[in-house]
């Protein structure tokens, strides 16, 4: 299911912006939301999770200069 590096969201916290998984401990994710500032502790089974793919062709940019992997495509400019 779910495993260190994989990226989502929380489907009720949209403003928590998009998560990584740092590690997994039993049934818990510990995910770090780098937009919000948080790290937090949430159920692997939990529906409110959605996968957040970035596909080779989509254009990326980083977010966050303390995270270098926090992507997303909405913010990159078309030059």
């Amino acid at each position: 299911m779910w495993k260190p590096g994989d990226r989502l969201s929380h489907r009720h916290n949209p403003d928590l912006g998009t998560g990584r998984v740092l590690s997994l401990e039993g049934r818990t994710l510990v995910v770090e939301f780098p937009t919000a500032g948080r790290t937090l502790r949430l159920g692997a089974g939990e529906p409110a999770l959605v996968p957040v793919a970035f596909p080779p062709s989509q254009r990326a940019a980083v977010i966050h200069t303390s995270w270098r992997r926090a992507l997303t495509s909405s913010s990159v400019s078309r030059t």
